[in-house]
């Protein structure tokens, strides 16, 4: 009777971690994000502006609070089917949830960044076509600082994400017995976390030194994004540490139906710490837009 109210308790925590991830990924965040776009329109529309909305036609505004409105559509349609997927395991599918609803979390959280993948690729566009028109020789920063890792977080948390890497994979292996015993799983797992990490290294080191996505933004505003993408990056590594060690911890005690809440928690903790963070921190109160005005020569950069 414990194990099945253990079970059942297991079960309902899995539910209430879904639907959490369901409404905070496809409909929280999506309607801030769309917030945020609005009001950037109406406050600096490209007539006064011009410089932010690089080859941008007469009825700009328009057409982007259209696909402002079919991005939320998008994402309102992804919540539905979220919606539905855990009424269907509510009702029929428990026998899913040792290792079903643990893919179910992963799988249905890559559909929900998917619109948010499309918005990085459309801003990451935007930025080239600012760099193309405001040329280097023409937007020079005029501050030559140096920028350093140390400018952007405190160097406690890169050693605590060091020693986290470290922890999980003496934890990984130490459960995998000796190496000649060493599967298929560890042959993948371990070069790929590796590989993961390495490539946050690249990622901070490409930030930090590496030319400017926005050729025109003040310095301070240049600092303040630098610093939310390296916080983002660092703390994501330490949460992927923390969140292998906790899957690997459920499993090896014989606690695998907990594995399936730990996913939809720490996807949404990816959020919270990504989305969520660039949201706090990066606001049209804290952002300088007189450099993006028509009459404006500006040399920030």
């Amino acid at each position: 009777m414990s194990a099945t109210i253990t079970t059942a308790s297991i079960l309902i925590l899995f539910y209430l971690a879904f639907a959490s991830q369901v409404f905070l990924v496809s409909v929280f965040y999506p309607r801030q994000i769309a917030a945020r776009m609005h009001y950037m329109l109406d406050h600096f529309p490209p007539s006064e502006f011009p410089k932010l909305y690089p080859g941008a036609g007469p009825d700009f505004v328009g057409a982007t609070k259209a696909r402002i409105g079919m991005y939320l559509g998008v994402n309102y349609a992804i919540a539905a089917f979220g919606g539905v997927a855990l009424v269907a395991v509510v009702l029929g599918f428990h026998g899913m949830t040792v290792g079903g609803s643990k893919a179910m979390a992963a799988v249905y959280f890559i559909i929900q960044v998917m619109p948010f993948i499309y918005l990085s690729v459309v801003e990451m566009r935007r930025y080239k076509a600012m760099r193309e028109a405001y040329s280097a020789s023409r937007m020079r920063s005029a501050n030559l600082s140096p920028r350093r890792l140390g400018n952007y977080i405190a160097p406690g948390y890169v050693a605590l994400a060091v020693v986290l890497y470290v922890a999980w994979v003496v934890f990984y292996l130490s459960g995998k017995g000796p190496m000649s015993q060493w599967g298929e799983e560890v042959t993948l797992t371990l070069p790929l976390i590796t590989f993961m990490n390495i490539m946050y290294v690249f990622v901070v080191r490409g930030f930090i030194s590496g030319r400017r996505l926005d050729p025109l933004a003040s310095p301070a505003d240049q600092h303040r994004a630098i610093e939310v993408v390296v916080k983002s990056v660092v703390i994501s590594s330490i949460g992927v540490s923390l969140f292998l060690i906790g899957v690997d911890a459920v499993d090896r005690f014989d606690l695998r139906e907990l594995g399936a809440v730990l996913t939809s928690l720490y996807m949404q903790a990816c959020m919270v710490m990504g989305v969520g963070m660039t949201l706090r921190r990066i606001t049209p109160e804290t952002m300088n837009f007189d450099v993006y005005r028509a009459d404006n020569v500006s040399t920030a950069g």
